[in-house]
């Protein structure tokens, strides 16, 4: 917005209804010396109160702005609602690969690989398909965050935070663990405790869902 055109204009709206800088200010509950601010530009008004102003003096909001900022307005506003749209159309039913089975429990070799297929699962945009991944669960020591048969979803590259379902290799093999910090201090756990800290472990991804009732593809 054209801050210094909207505050003359402001001005020129006061004068027009005949009113003083203490009478809007009484109205607003406000001095007069912030009215005054305003209408040299100093201070920028929000929406609302831009409305506030247009309802006291009896004008239409249009009135405040050039013949240029409105179309810049409506531009922005355009903008904006075709950038929503295309984030919208992004989302949809994409093909989420289920690449192996993960233990919440004593854990599957680390070249294990299951003929689960594909499932469709829906996510947006398009392009954080290629990180996702479907791990499908064995054991249960996780139960009932994570049960047996459950596929998770799970996003490649992101950091994990204190709660989160991590799937990582714990001592060479796939498993599906409890991830917690508190004080500096970070951990895997599952329902039985603490996993040791000697076992060597490296987090590969981060489960954002479960879902045992996804549609396989055709």
């Amino acid at each position: 917005m054209n801050n210094k055109y909207i505050a003359a204009r402001l001005k020129q709206a006061r004068l027009d209804a005949g009113m003083k800088l203490e009478d809007v200010a009484a109205i607003m509950h406000t001095t007069d010396s912030r009215i005054s601010r305003v209408e040299r530009g100093i201070i920028r008004l929000n929406a609302d109160e831009l409305e506030e102003f247009s309802r006291i003096y009896r004008k239409p909001i249009t009135y405040f702005f050039s013949d240029n900022t409105i179309e810049r307005e409506l531009h922005d506003i355009l903008r904006e609602a075709q950038t929503k749209a295309n984030q919208i159309a992004d989302l949809g039913p994409h093909k989420i690969h289920v690449v192996a089975e993960g233990s919440a429990g004593t854990g599957i070799e680390n070249d294990t690989e299951i003929d689960a297929g594909d499932f469709r699962y829906w996510v947006g945009p398009k392009e954080q398909v290629r990180y996702m991944r479907g791990i499908k669960v064995t054991g249960d020591c996780l139960v009932p965050d994570v049960n047996p048969g459950d596929v998770l979803i799970c996003r490649k590259g992101i950091q994990a935070i204190d709660g989160d379902i991590v799937i990582c290799l714990l001592d060479g093999h796939i498993a599906i663990k409890r991830y917690k910090e508190r004080n500096g201090n970070k951990w895997l756990e599952c329902n039985s405790g603490r996993i040791p800290d000697g076992n060597t472990c490296e987090i590969k991804a981060v489960a954002l869902e479960r879902n045992n009732h996804l549609r396989r593809t055709r």
